[in-house]
């Protein structure tokens, strides 16, 4: 394929992609690289109640999650089954620190 692309409601590379997964990836290492200067990947949710994440996973299975999880804050968060998560680090939009499930803290560090 050459040229460009536009408006592709779905896409699998070396697999499908569905309605859950409309870009669908199956290779070992797939590459985005930069042109020019600097490199930025972006994730966008719509508003702060929604999420916008990187979810690590086991067998199709989340173990860590780090992103923005319905709020402004940044967390990294871990679960040892899929589907109990424990927020282990939050960082507030303010600089507020908190560990290991501590959502409010009182200091920034």
């Amino acid at each position: 394929m050459t040229g460009p692309v536009h408006n592709v409601v779905r896409l699998g590379i070396k697999t499908t992609a569905d309605g859950a997964n409309r870009l669908a990836v199956r290779r070992a290492a797939p590459l985005l690289t930069h042109e020019g200067a600097g490199h930025q990947t972006k994730l966008s949710a719509a508003i702060a109640a929604e999420t916008a994440s990187l979810v690590v996973q086991t067998g199709w299975s989340g173990l860590a999650e780090i992103g923005t999880a319905s709020n402004d804050a940044l967390s990294v968060r871990v679960s040892a089954n899929g589907r109990a998560w424990l927020t282990a680090l939050v960082v507030l939009p303010d600089g507020r620190i908190g560990l290991a499930g501590v959502m409010a803290p009182a200091v920034a560090l």
